[in-house]
């Protein structure tokens, strides 16, 4: 027995058929027979776990179980965590789109409602304001009292433009000694009824104007020519 306690320490309390086959193996070699004063036909080697043993490869095994699931307990915390951390990069980036989104949407509506503003002014209020178109204008702009003061705006630049020209053609004729005294007194005056008449956009007060309420010296003003 001393012999195969010797043989069998060298394995580990799990590796019990290497155990046995390391004892059988001493066995069929005589080492255990040769000294014996008789001869033994047949040895059976059956190596068991006493009690204490059991226990301790029990608790082993238990304790290694326990190891795995904790590693894959951590392994799983981690990937949650990449995971959390990936989605809360999709999120970021996913609501910077959205802003971008929305940033641009805005700029090309703000650009959209300068461009239709623009149109307005050019193809729809213009022309009623060289036609002396009045009526129409104040309808019109009844409906869309959000171009009042562009089209207040407009109505001064048209009319100091009126003015600037006027004055260039006056001096124009009188440089070349092209009009008598008479002429150029009348074309003076004229020049002077048009500047009293031009103000600005508060005071030709066009939101408060219906329509058939604008003078019509205000309209014949405006297509007189030098």
């Amino acid at each position: 027995l001393e012999t195969i306690s010797r043989v069998t320490e060298n394995f580990d309390i799990e590796d019990v058929q290497p155990a046995t086959k390391a004892v059988r193996e001493l066995l069929d070699k005589g080492k255990f027979t040769e000294k014996l004063p008789f001869v033994l036909s047949a040895v059976t080697v059956r190596l068991q776990l006493d009690t204490q043993a059991k226990e301790f490869l029990r608790t082993r095994r238990q304790q290694r179980q326990d190891a795995l699931l904790a590693a894959d307990r951590r392994q799983l915390i981690e990937a949650e965590g990449e995971t959390g951390m990936l989605q809360q990069q999709y999120d970021i980036k996913l609501e910077q789109e959205r802003r971008r989104f929305e940033h641009e949407l805005d700029r090309q509506r703000v650009e959209m409602e300068l461009q239709i503003q623009r149109m307005r002014l050019d193809e729809v209020y213009k022309p009623m304001i060289e036609g002396g178109l009045w009526s129409v204008l104040a309808q019109q702009l009844a409906q869309n009292p959000g171009d009042i003061n562009k089209v207040s705006d407009m109505i001064t630049t048209m009319h100091e433009r009126k003015i600037d020209t006027d004055i260039a053609v006056l001096r124009t004729l009188i440089d070349k000694d092209m009009l008598e005294d008479y002429q150029a007194v009348t074309v003076v005056e004229q020049l002077v009824r048009n500047l009293a008449q031009g103000g600005t956009p508060a005071d030709r007060a066009l939101p408060d104007a219906g329509p058939g309420q604008f003078d019509a010296e205000d309209a014949s003003a405006e297509e007189d020519d030098v």
